[in-house]
């Protein structure tokens, strides 16, 4: 199959956000998860480093630990009750202050995700989403991070990350898009869940771009 189309969407966070601490550091992911050919450095390390979908998991955890996340992953559930998603994947449900919505994750809840670095399993939003995207994209920015030391970081990505959770971070602004009039989003929708052509979509990357450009990756990842 063609590769799908790759579009880059230019964006001054700076601008946009000059209260989030750290923006430029922001920015610079932004326009990283913009770059295909940097994107495809690290899409053809994980997938050269991993065979299946038990050291695909594993290889994601290696990463987190490494960069700060915490090891309590949040299972984001989107249908169904806490107690049928824990039961289908053999596992306790969450503590009640991390859930204030059974079928759309709240507002409270996903700062409070944010803010204790955890990883984020999302089974609500959909196959062409995938679990674990935002667990991939995370890693992605680390092992960036390491290639290129353009966040110079390193095993402090994890607060980066936190600090997506401040109420600056978390106000919607006025940005462009790339198809009609500029719309009202936070700062996490904009860097890692939008709705653009390139890695900041988890769609996109997930279920296009690496379904087509490497499917054996696409196998391993849930």
């Amino acid at each position: 199959m063609p590769e799908p189309q790759w579009h880059t969407l230019p964006i001054n966070l700076t601008l946009a956000f000059p209260l989030v601490p750290h923006i430029e550091r922001y920015q610079r992911i932004y326009d990283y998860l913009n770059t295909r050919d940097e994107v495809m450095l690290e899409l053809s390390a994980i997938d050269a480093a991993t065979s299946s979908k038990q050291t695909f998991r594993a290889f994601l955890e290696r990463w987190e630990r490494q960069l700060g996340f915490s090891a309590d992953v949040k299972t984001i559930h989107g249908i169904g009750t806490k107690e049928k998603i824990a039961k289908h994947f053999n596992s306790v449900p969450d503590r009640i202050n991390y859930v204030d919505n059974e079928n759309l994750i709240g507002e409270a809840a996903f700062m409070q995700i944010l803010s204790a670095k955890r990883p984020m399993v999302d089974v609500g939003a959909g196959s062409e989403h995938g679990l674990l995207t935002h667990r991939v994209q995370w890693v992605m920015i680390g092992m960036w991070d390491r290639r290129t030391r353009s966040l110079g970081v390193g095993e402090y990505l994890a607060p980066i990350y936190q600090g997506m959770a401040n109420p600056n971070a978390r106000a919607k602004q006025l940005v462009r898009v790339v198809d009609g009039p500029n719309e009202r989003r936070n700062l996490w929708d904009i860097v890692v869940d939008s709705f653009n052509k390139n890695a900041t979509h988890p769609e996109y990357l997930h279920d296009r771009f690496v379904k087509n450009v490497f499917p054996s990756l696409y196998d391993k990842w849930d």
